[in-house]
């Protein structure tokens, strides 16, 4: 029988290796698999052809074995393409012959047994090389299965979560220097083993709550428990009390090098481009794990950042120009919920060039500037 679940009984946990998972306090979430597919089709995938030395002559019901190839021979195997020829498979004739696989073929066997359903005699002219048939194709795929896991979520907690860090960069004792490792969590009653962060972004704004949307690459089997939901809610640790922190006394550094003295709002994005390698399973395509990444490199990441205040400096800069901006995001403190921590949220830093500086002024609004500032690693 089939259950809705409403939004707000649907959660979110993501954990990273060696780390306790957190809940996500999600506005919408969307998971999505998906797999691009081609067809490997050959110009005569759907003709076959039987060797012989003349007419063939069926009677009504009798089954027979032909040899697949060209006249007189030689015999030509059933082609790969074809992942097979099932049992009833209809073979249609230039004649307006009809006959019937009896018994599967696959790629390979060289002999074909068929049935008539009638008296009939194929024309070795006409019908014998000109067997049709629909078959079943042999796909072929350049990637294995990946999902995509986009969660528009509140940042509910004290900090940013560390696997939220895509830049990977640790401290000068760690090793490797950059981390690539995996995270794994559940959506609802589905679980996932291997994920990799590819986005994030977030915006600040006085007295609005923080809002930040990620995207996650899901490989692998995902594991289904029915209970998962119920168990969840059940948890203490889920009804300890959440807080919604918001931007007033957050501080920002460098922003004089782009011409304010005060902010508005502050936008933060970061992607990153992966390169995942993968081992071919051993179980093929009955292997239960499925097909998952043995390293998830990190190619091209680009962070931006955008500032609007009051831009009023006596001229626009030009482009090009390199600025450092450091925000040290804050919340109001909310004191009486021991269980959440309170002050700084949480430091972003972006050290780039400034690629779009503004001014705009509208009805009944106030002049105000937006600077562009982006990073880039290779």
């Amino acid at each position: 029988m089939s259950q809705y679940i409403r939004y707000e009984d649907v959660p979110v946990v993501i954990g990273s290796l060696g780390n306790a998972p957190e809940f996500i306090f999600g506005r919408g979430v969307s998971l999505n698999l998906d797999q691009s597919l081609a067809t490997k089709r050959f110009l005569d995938d759907h003709v076959l052809g039987f060797t012989s030395t003349g007419d063939v002559n069926f009677a009504a019901g009798e089954i027979k074995q032909l040899l697949l190839g060209s006249p007189y021979g030689p015999a030509l195997p059933l082609p790969s393409s074809m992942e097979k020829l099932e049992s009833g498979t209809l073979i249609s004739f230039p004649t307006g012959n009809q006959l019937y696989i009896n018994s599967g073929a696959s790629p390979g066997d060289h002999y074909v047994e068929v049935r008539a359903e009638k008296n009939l005699t194929l024309s070795f002219d006409e019908d014998l090389q000109n067997g049709e048939i629909e078959v079943t194709r042999a796909y072929s795929t350049p990637s294995p299965i990946g999902g995509n896991l986009n969660v528009n979520f509140f940042i509910n907690t004290g900090t940013l979560q560390s696997f939220f860090n895509l830049t990977g960069l640790l401290s000068e004792d760690s090793y490797p220097r950059v981390n690539e490792a995996r995270i794994t969590g559940f959506f609802g009653n589905f679980f996932f083993d291997n994920a990799y962060l590819e986005a994030l972004s977030f915006s600040v704004r006085a007295f609005s709550p923080y809002m930040a949307q990620a995207s996650i690459k899901v490989f692998g089997a995902l594991r289904y428990d029915e209970n998962n939901i119920d168990n969840f809610y059940n948890s203490p640790n889920f009804n300890r009390q959440k807080t919604l922190p918001h931007a007033v006394g957050t501080e920002i550094s460098g922003i004089e090098g782009v011409g304010m003295d005060s902010l508005t709002s502050f936008n933060y994005s970061i992607s990153c481009e992966r390169g995942y390698d993968f081992e071919i399973p051993t179980g093929g395509n009955a292997d239960l794990k499925g097909e998952v990444p043995v390293r998830a490199s990190k190619k091209n990441t680009e962070i931006e950042c955008s500032l609007e205040g009051n831009n009023l400096n006596p001229y626009l800069k030009l482009s090009g120009e390199r600025a450092q901006i450091t925000v040290l995001v804050k919340d109001m403190g909310f004191k009486g919920f021991p269980d959440e921590s309170f002050g700084t949220l949480s430091q972003f830093s972006i050290y780039g060039v400034v690629e779009k500086n503004s001014l705009s002024v509208a009805d009944g609004e106030h002049l105000q500037g937006a600077v562009n500032v982006r990073q880039s690693y290779r």
